[in-house]
């Protein structure tokens, strides 16, 4: 079994959370995250070193259908 990286997982359940949000169809969400990095990397405030850049490119795909 091979475990996800602290930031891998903080952003596979932010998606997560999105997505079911999304399934609820709740248009107004706030993120709640501890991980200041995750902030930055969907803010782009910082470069693509992160290796999960397909979490970060889901999570931008499904944030296009709310309003914050």
């Amino acid at each position: 079994m091979q475990l996800a990286s602290p930031i891998a997982t903080e952003g596979m359940a932010c998606h997560q959370a999105m997505q079911w949000a999304k399934e609820q169809n709740l248009r107004k969400v706030s993120i709640w995250t501890n991980s200041h990095l995750l902030v930055d990397v969907l803010c782009k405030r910082v470069g693509r070193f992160w290796s999960s850049t397909t979490i970060i490119a889901d999570i931008k795909l499904v944030s296009k259908y709310f309003a914050y």
